[in-house]
């Protein structure tokens, strides 16, 4: 029965589910807001989970100091070579998050992925760049515990805004072989030791 709610909590999202794309602004009121500060940590230092207590991690991030530009406001994260991805990942389920995002270069589209448990719930890509001033992007109406975006070049991020679910979904249990399963296995086996005896 707890399998058939989940299906039908998954397949509900997933259908309500709505990409945050060139946005000009973030959630309002979020039940939380990562903007990195300004001068927190020196330029370029490596950026894993110096933010967990505000209920985030990242991979593949590194800050740098301090500009002001097309919503970038104080410390920002960038990229940290040779890493092809931004890994954002969240203490607890989210049902909705936006970021600032930046690509530098215009080398190829970003492509923005939202998962649960390791698998993808929703995703699309485009290309972003840093001269536009509608670079909010994301997701809403899912639930999801990270985010990856896979970027061609370097790129800048600020100002994550994200709220927690109110629904928790667990992982799926393992499958549990039938009694079927096991008595036709123990045949098997029987059977083999037999011949083999022969």
């Amino acid at each position: 029965m707890l399998h058939y709610f989940t299906a039908l909590i998954l397949v509900s999202t997933f259908l309500l589910a709505s990409p945050i794309s060139e946005s000009f602004s973030g959630l309002s009121n979020p039940d939380h807001l990562v903007d990195f500060g300004a001068n927190q940590f020196g330029s370029f230092t490596t950026i894993t989970d110096q933010f967990s207590g505000q209920g985030v991690t990242f991979e593949g991030t590194r800050y740098f100091t301090t500009t002001s530009s097309n919503n970038l406001v104080g410390g920002f994260l960038t990229r940290e070579s040779p890493s092809p991805i931004l890994r954002i990942t969240f203490a607890n389920q989210a049902e909705a998050a936006t970021f600032v995002y930046h690509g530098i270069g215009n080398l190829g589209p970003s492509i923005f992925q939202a998962l649960l448990h390791g698998e993808i719930v929703e995703s699309f890509s485009l290309v972003a760049n840093q001269s536009q001033s509608n670079n909010f992007y994301g997701f809403s109406n899912i639930i999801f515990d990270e985010i990856i975006v896979f970027h061609q070049g370097d790129f800048n991020m600020d100002t994550l805004a994200f709220n927690d679910s109110d629904v928790i979904i667990d992982p799926p249990a393992p499958s549990v072989p039938e009694p079927a399963t096991w008595f036709l296995g123990g045949l098997g086996l029987l059977f083999g030791l037999h011949w083999r005896k022969k």
